[in-house]
């Protein structure tokens, strides 16, 4: 395992080649991954997110289930 480093801590990542999620990174594929659990990655909205999440975000039903960080 390879350690990249940063300016406080090191960060450690399961492959020699690529460099690992930060923490916001990491966050960001969760909250996908919440909406993944709802909708096909191929639906109409999963599709529209491609092209601003955020404003899907903000317009999002009372029943869609978001990560609180």
């Amino acid at each position: 395992m390879e350690r990249a480093t940063s300016s406080h801590r090191q960060m450690v990542s399961t492959r020699s080649n690529v460099k690992p999620f930060n923490i916001s990174q990491q966050q960001n594929i969760l909250t996908v991954g919440a909406c993944l659990i709802c909708h096909a990655d191929n639906s109409q909205i999963m599709q529209q997110s491609l092209i601003n999440f955020d404003s899907l975000v903000a317009k999002r039903s009372l029943e869609c289930v978001m990560p609180v960080w």
